[in-house]
């Protein structure tokens, strides 16, 4: 079988399967934060404090509207996490 199709059909499969990637995603946070009080929102607490703190420092050390700047650093910040 052709490599590329293999990787192509291996892909799809995956794909097809996100209940279960998502549901031992969710497990996986569930257990590693299951002694915090906060949980899983710690997460999202953690990452706005990162993303308010660089976006304020950086904003004004490029002179760039934090309006303008916050969201694409936000974003910018999630997809590496997703990646990393």
């Amino acid at each position: 079988m052709n490599p590329i199709a293999t990787a192509t059909s291996d892909l799809l499969s995956s794909l097809k399967a996100w209940r279960l990637w998502s549901l031992l995603g969710w497990l996986e946070i569930r257990q590693r934060y299951a002694r915090s009080k906060l949980g899983p929102f710690w997460l999202t607490i953690s990452m706005g404090v990162l993303v308010g703190t660089m976006g304020v420092v950086y904003g004004s050390l490029f002179g760039v509207k934090l309006a303008d700047y916050l969201p694409m650093l936000a974003v910018g910040i999630v997809m590496w996490g997703l990646f990393s």
